[in-house]
């Protein structure tokens, strides 16, 4: 008996100091209280991806904790519509192992060229700038991405682009809140906000609600909610079928006390257009899926509004 009670205190002080303190590269960074946590804005790369963002007005991520969502359909619309809003926009794709954003803004084989200022983003024929793993890698290529590669390749991305002056930049980041997301969410500093994408599941609705969650660790505004497929709605007849559900994107945003930028139905010139290189937003503007995403853009510039406001007030009371 005494011998199963020593095996437990010995397995319980493992867990209990099981930090090697390289606060860096851990994933539980954000929700860590340990006093010995270190305060990375002191360290010098965090500094000078500061500097580099410096001409950046609005940081926003967007997420979504879940695969398959539309996360990235949804950020490259959202870009488009910023963008014909007389806004300079550009995309960061941190998705390292499946960075579709050049293929889906028609700059897949565009090649990437180093200025004095770091590496110079890739321009699109609409006009949004890209950046993206994606212009070095073959669409076969296969690359195992461990956890301190993807840190890494997250430093250059922030530190070593010459992104200049930007209205906003659009950080589409991979599903969950692992490496990659905790990364960003600490080399970028003053984050504008998150947006939060999900579908009309049970199960889209809980990795939402994990990565909004990560957002308020991390203090990062989530700045909406955006329901994704979200319904159909027939080109010839009009008629609407909620094919896949609706509703809930509202009520997880609701839940988190956030607003709802809006819900999307499903089209079919998202696959066409995303194949082609030119986001639904600009080869079918007509479309409902397309006024969707206008109507949501016009939500979002509201959203970072009133959070812009908020923190002046917040500034100017304490």
């Amino acid at each position: 008996m005494s011998t199963q009670f020593e095996e437990f205190e010995i397995l319980k002080m493992n867990v209990d100091n099981s930090c090697d303190f390289v606060c860096e590269s851990c994933e539980r960074y954000f929700g860590c209280t340990l006093p010995e946590k270190v305060d990375l804005t002191d360290h010098r790369r965090m500094d000078i991806a500061a500097r580099k963002m410096a001409g950046i007005r609005h940081k926003i991520c967007v997420l979504s904790g879940k695969g398959g969502v539309g996360k990235t359909t949804t950020s490259t619309n959202l870009a488009v519509q910023l963008q014909r809003r007389g806004n300079q926009v550009c995309i960061l794709d941190s998705d390292f192992d499946s960075p579709s954003v050049p293929r889906m803004m028609g700059v897949l084989d565009a090649p990437l060229m180093a200025g004095r200022d770091g590496i110079i983003p890739v321009t699109s024929k609409l006009g949004v700038k890209v950046m993206s793993v994606g212009f070095l890698l073959e669409d076969a290529e296969v690359v195992t991405w461990f956890a301190d590669m993807r840190r890494s390749a997250t430093e250059e991305f922030c530190a070593n682009v010459a992104y200049g002056d930007l209205d906003h930049l659009i950080i589409d980041l991979p599903a969950g809140t692992g490496v990659e997301t905790i990364s960003v969410m600490q080399y970028v500093r003053n984050m504008t906000g998150a947006v939060v994408v999900t579908m009309a599941s049970k199960v889209a609705q809980a990795t939402a609600r994990r990565a909004a969650t990560l957002c308020r660790d991390a203090g990062v505004p989530v700045l909406g909610v955006i329901e994704n497929m979200s319904g159909y709605v027939c080109p010839s007849c009009g008629h609407g079928a909620a094919v896949l559900r609706s509703g809930a994107g509202e009520e997880l945003a609701h839940e988190l006390g956030v607003p709802f930028l809006g819900r999307v139905p499903l089209h079919q010139s998202v696959a066409a257009g995303s194949d082609e290189g030119v986001p639904l937003s600009a080869s079918a503007p007509d479309s409902e899926a397309a006024q969707a995403f206008s109507r949501i853009a016009d939500n979002l510039l509201a959203s970072i509004e009133r959070v812009g406001a908020s923190n002046h007030a917040t500034s100017a009371t304490g």
